[in-house]
């Protein structure tokens, strides 16, 4: 408490001395001679006469006596021990009569017990705190020192996760290069069939009369069916495990507020006699003192354990980060996993589909091939053995007849069609029938299908399967080669199919 205004000493001794009625001055007992002298109530030096001898003083006025010291000194104790405390005000403002004395040791006593009420507050708070502190930091350590060594563990599953992922990528683009291989020899196939096809129609159209054999049609060509997509497996390519488990943090408790205020009006004021009261402002002192003392050592207990868990608490804040960027980073990893395992298993789906159209384009060139060749010496034959020609000598001798095939598929491609005018029903003959009804049972796939495409298969000297065979892989690197043929297993080939790639895929390249 601050006190204002200044009241002379002297102030404060005439106002103690003017407790007799008139002029009459009474001697304090704490003036020195001197002033005893000037003020007529004490002897003077060097003088004679009677010595005034002031009347005695009431109880209350030496009790005042007693309790102005003990006042002065207690106010110079607080000064020097409470930093806070504002002792010049005080002492600018002292008490000079027992009415003053009693209202501001009234005062003083609110504000040293507020004061030390609120020390005390302060204490307990930081007792709390302290026990917070004792109990949280450890975990805090342990939390730490558990995370730190999950982190191996988790680097090890992010590794192990981008393993998968170099991996799956490297089968993606292998299983891509197959299949774009594959499909390059597929559709060259495709196209030799096509050609073959057309090549025989062509000479049909071009030699014989009209009906003699159908038109090539979009299903003239056996297509294998559709690969079933390979269902994603249930089970994952890695499992995460307790280490990616999210760090949940613990609840710590909210600090007390360790910022009590002083409330002067919440204490009782003092009672009794002087010396009572002047008794109650010093235990008031010492109680304060103690109490701000007690609190100080608190306090910096606090701040001391306070720091430690501040580096506990930065120690596991690090650590809970580093983890999750590790998870994330194996979530996100094992997505991109799951995401290269699908397209991995669709490049399988689609090297699958592009063998089974490897396999059955492969098997109706060599097919057509031999058809083809069956189809046009059997024209041939035909044309110069049959006793049509024996009555038309000129058409025997046609020039036509030795035709190439650019020549047939020319002549074809102009709609110059039964070049030698042969009459209806020619394509009947007992030489063509057979060869004729072959070839349509090829080309609208009807019954015996499979049966007339195994004979044919099975037709071709030993130079032409060797020929084929070992063109059959031609521009295919040796890998996929490989990986193609150990593919077969996986798809279901029907026959004649079957049988006609076995012989060529398994047989020894000459």
């Amino acid at each position: 408490m601050r006190k204002t205004g200044c009241v002379a000493l002297v102030s404060a001794l005439w106002v103690l001395s003017s407790v007799t009625p008139g002029l009459t001055q009474h001697c304090q007992p704490y003036w020195t001679a001197e002033y005893k002298c000037l003020q007529g109530c004490g002897p003077c030096p060097g003088g004679g006469g009677p010595v005034y001898v002031p009347p005695a003083l009431s109880p209350e006025q030496l009790a005042f006596s007693r309790a102005q010291p003990r006042f002065i000194n207690l106010i110079r104790l607080l000064s020097e021990s409470l930093p806070f405390f504002d002792g010049p005000a005080w002492m600018a403002d002292l008490p000079n009569t027992p009415e003053r004395f009693v209202e501001e040791a009234n005062s003083l006593h609110k504000y040293l017990a507020a004061l030390a009420a609120s020390l005390d507050l302060q204490a307990k708070a930081y007792r709390d705190t302290l026990a917070i502190y004792d109990h949280v930091t450890p975990q805090m350590k342990e939390d730490f020192r558990s995370l730190e060594s999950m982190s191996p563990r988790l680097e090890a599953k992010a590794r192990e996760a981008k393993g998968y992922v170099r991996w799956y990528q490297a089968q993606i683009d292998n299983l891509k290069k197959i299949s774009r291989e594959l499909k390059g020899r597929s559709d060259d196939y495709h196209s030799r069939i096509k050609r073959d096809q057309e090549t025989i129609v062509a000479a049909y159209r071009v030699f014989l009369p009209d009906g003699a054999i159908p038109s090539v049609g979009p299903d003239s060509i056996v297509e294998p069916a559709a690969i079933p997509s390979t269902p994603m497996p249930r089970d994952p390519d890695f499992v995460i495990g307790n280490e990616a488990r999210p760090y949940l943090p613990r609840a710590m408790p909210a600090l007390p507020d360790t910022n009590a205020q002083p409330n002067p009006a919440a204490v009782r004021s003092l009672s009794g006699t002087i010396d009572d009261r002047a008794g109650a402002l010093e235990a008031d002192a010492q109680d304060a003192r103690r109490s701000f003392e007690t609190r100080n050592n608190l306090m910096q207990q606090a701040q001391t354990v306070g720091h430690a868990y501040e580096a506990a608490s930065s120690d596991l804040s690090r650590a809970v980060e580093k983890q999750g960027a590790l998870i994330r980073e194996v979530y996100a990893t094992r997505s991109l996993v799951d995401q290269l395992h699908r397209e991995e298993l669709a490049a399988s789906d689609m090297l699958h589909s592009e063998e089974a159209h490897f396999v059955f384009y492969a098997s109706q060139a060599w097919i057509w091939q031999n058809a083809k060749m069956v189809a046009l010496n059997a024209l041939k034959v035909e044309m110069k053995t049959n006793r049509y020609f024996k009555t038309h000598t000129d058409a025997a001798q046609s020039p036509f007849l030795d035709m190439t095939e650019a020549d047939i598929l020319k002549y074809y491609n102009e709609r110059r069609l039964n070049i030698m005018n042969l009459p209806d029903g020619f394509e009947t003959t007992v030489g063509l029938n057979k060869v004729n009804n072959s070839i349509v049972t090829l080309l609208v796939h009807a019954e015996g299908y499979a049966s007339e495409a195994a004979r044919l298969g099975a037709f071709g000297s030993e130079t032409e399967s060797n020929e084929f065979a070992n063109g059959l892989y031609g521009g295919m690197q040796k890998d996929s080669e490989e990986l193609v043929k150990q593919g077969m297993n996986a798809i279901s080939v029907p026959e004649p199919f079957a049988t006609i790639m076995t012989k060529f895929s398994l047989k020894p390249v000459q």
